[in-house]
């Protein structure tokens, strides 16, 4: 059965870098995997009164705010088309909407879905950040965060941090796509961190 990756893409308030798209299809490739790439649009709630709206224009305003998340993100769905047609890789996408502080459990909930989950990661930008840190933690599936300025090249080295516990062995099942295709496989113990069974 072939491997379901998905990719997420949130638009607001700033959208994730260049190479995501690119990186996002170079490692579905690498896995022989279908991709789906959603991205996320921002739904601002309309919190408006009379006065915020005769002052501020406050309802225009939030739809300028919702047209341009909706416009980045047909951008980043044009952009991972075309480097999926480019790399001959089979590309579902999709759009979802959540408010701004919901963006990261959408796509979590998304992923869960998903044998494997994708997000870009970005040092200065909170909100991808949070994002990332969102699926890591709460879609209960393996999830790959990749660079957004540079390319990920070949994932043959894979590193396995092993304690001997439940969540190592989870997570080097979840990697197995991965311990399969390498070249290359290290196992790291940390040592005097905290107690380790002597035969590990």
């Amino acid at each position: 059965m072939q491997m379901l990756a998905s990719l997420f893409l949130p638009t607001y308030p700033d959208p994730p870098g260049p190479k995501i798209a690119s990186n996002a299809v170079a490692v579905a490739k690498q896995l022989g995997a279908t991709l789906d790439a959603a991205v996320i649009n921002v739904d601002i709630p309309d919190v408006s009164n009379a006065l915020s709206s005769f002052l501020l224009d406050l309802p225009a305003k939030i739809r300028e705010v919702e047209t341009a998340s909706r416009n980045r993100g047909k951008a980043l769905l044009e952009n991972v088309a075309a480097e999926a047609a480019r790399c001959k890789v089979t590309l579902t996408t999709q759009e979802l909407k959540a408010q701004p502080a919901f963006i990261g459990e959408a796509a979590a909930r998304e992923g869960r879905y998903f044998d494997l989950c994708m997000v870009g990661w970005a040092r200065d930008t909170e909100s991808i950040r949070m994002t990332a840190e969102e699926v890591v933690f709460s879609s209960g599936r393996p999830a790959l965060i990749l660079p957004g300025d540079e390319d990920v090249g070949a994932l043959d080295n894979v590193v396995i941090a092993w304690d001997g516990s439940r969540v190592a062995a989870r997570a080097v099942a979840d990697a197995k796509p991965f311990l399969e295709r390498a070249s290359a496989i290290s196992i790291v113990s940390v040592t005097d961190e905290k107690v380790l069974p002597g035969k590990d």
